[in-house]
């Protein structure tokens, strides 16, 4: 199926991306394989997408989908005349803010760089603020291209790792104006210890290892008896520690 942007979206009132139930299913499994108990969306337009994932999680799950826009019915850029789900009317950041135990960040043709500089919102300054793990983003995904401004792929490439991705049926099919349309899925990446970090660990390891050693020395003492010991008592970070140390006659 491929269908032209304006029929689409404008004139019937849908959606910038075409949804498939392929798709749908795709993203809905992505959810419940990573546990993903509460999912947010923002820009979510008409809820088209929403109300779709919406209806296959009320068959499979019980994942709460909260779909976000800041444009109400009626008003702003697209003049929505309904909505499929219920949208609510919220700016971009304070709906992460609102919503910030939400664990999956939705985003379906997050604004290019243009579309930021004339003050529609920042998928970049949202994905920064975002405290969950997962990011599903629709759209061409590439920087300079018709989804996402600059920002958003510099959050991207420093605290994202790309898992897989699967197309979407085109808007125009052929000529300069094809646009390549997939769902894109993303999982945080490790954040990486300070370097104070880990050298607590390698300290922390390190004591177990002398803890270890202190605790073998005691049983053979045990079992070879205290003529060829004596006890001994250190201070190791704050805590007393028994050891045992030859004789200088003996053993």
């Amino acid at each position: 199926m491929f269908a032209k942007r304006h029929s689409f979206r404008g004139d019937e009132n849908l959606s910038y991306s075409i949804p498939k139930m392929d798709i749908i299913c795709s993203i809905v499994d992505f959810l419940i394989e990573n546990n993903c108990l509460q999912v947010i969306e923002i820009g979510a337009g008409t809820g088209l997408w929403a109300s779709l994932i919406q209806i296959v999680l009320e068959r499979r799950s019980n994942i709460n989908f909260i779909a976000t826009d800041k444009f109400a019915v009626g008003k702003g850029l697209y003049g929505y005349k309904y909505t499929y789900t219920k949208v609510e009317n919220m700016d971009a950041l304070n709906a992460i803010k609102k919503y910030k135990n939400s664990n999956c960040l939705f985003l379906c043709w997050p604004p290019w760089q243009d579309m930021v500089e004339e003050g529609q919102y920042s998928a970049g300054k949202v994905l920064k603020i975002f405290e969950g793990d997962y990011l599903i983003s629709i759209g061409e995904n590439a920087r300079g291209y018709s989804t996402g401004d600059d920002l958003f792929y510099d959050e991207l490439e420093k605290n994202w790792d790309h898992l897989e991705d699967n197309d979407i049926d085109m808007f125009i099919k052929g000529g300069i104006f094809t646009i390549y349309d997939s769902v894109y899925f993303y999982k945080r990446k490790p954040k990486v210890k300070p370097k104070e970090d880990e050298m607590r660990d390698t300290f922390l390891r390190s004591k177990g290892r002398i803890i270890a050693s202190m605790h073998n020395f005691q049983e053979e003492y045990t079992v070879r008896g205290s003529a060829h010991f004596i006890p001994v008592r250190r201070d190791f970070d704050k805590g007393l520690i028994t050891g045992f140390r030859p004789r200088a006659t003996g053993f």
